[in-house]
């Protein structure tokens, strides 16, 4: 038994792909930046892979929280151009997704990140796990409250995987640090 009806599904596609460009453009401006920046930073100068990492993520939510904001704004004449209109389940569903989308433009930098400090295998390790806990979460929101349940579930996801990426780079960055004091001489006890 389908959740969604036809019309449903399309209004939930329609705003998915508004909302996606909020992320769309944080990619392609400051994570494809980022990504190069933060792992020879990594490399040549460690001390500063948190500062610059945590200059890319306050960039990346200036800019989508940015373009949030407008496209909320515009939302009605956005889609009226698809000569839709947008009541008050639309709004609901383009705001969730929009927050959802701004917390996956972090997740791309908190990403970046891991991967510079060559954390792949943790990550993959979360996103499966993650996906476990996902799919029948996913499908009880799906089928309790139909498109903004798909919206939730977006959103779920999104909260899951950029709290995953956090505490591996914060783990990563924790251990990195400790290593370097150690091999310093910084971390000797007095």
């Amino acid at each position: 038994m389908p959740y969604l009806s036809g019309d449903q599904l399309g209004r939930y596609v329609f705003a998915w792909a508004t909302a996606n460009a909020v992320q769309t453009v944080a990619y392609a401006t400051v994570v494809v930046a980022a990504g190069p920046r933060l792992a020879k930073t990594a490399i040549n100068a460690p001390r500063q892979f948190t500062p610059t990492m945590r200059r890319a993520v306050l960039s990346v939510i200036a800019l989508t929280v940015l373009a949030s904001v407008g496209i909320m704004s515009l939302c009605e004449p956005i889609f009226r151009l698809a000569h839709e209109s947008i009541d008050s389940t639309g709004l609901q569903v383009l705001g969730i997704l929009l927050v959802s989308f701004v917390l996956r433009s972090v997740s791309d930098v908190l990403w970046v990140a891991a991967i510079a400090r060559k954390e792949g295998r943790r990550v993959a390790a979360g996103m499966v796990a993650l996906a476990a806990v996902g799919i029948p979460s996913t499908w009880w929101l799906i089928s309790r409250y139909a498109g903004i349940g798909v919206a939730l579930a977006h959103l779920c996801s999104s909260l899951l995987i950029t709290g995953w990426l956090a505490w591996v780079v914060r783990r990563a960055t924790h251990h990195a640090d400790s290593r370097r004091r150690l091999q310093t001489g910084d971390g000797r006890a007095a």
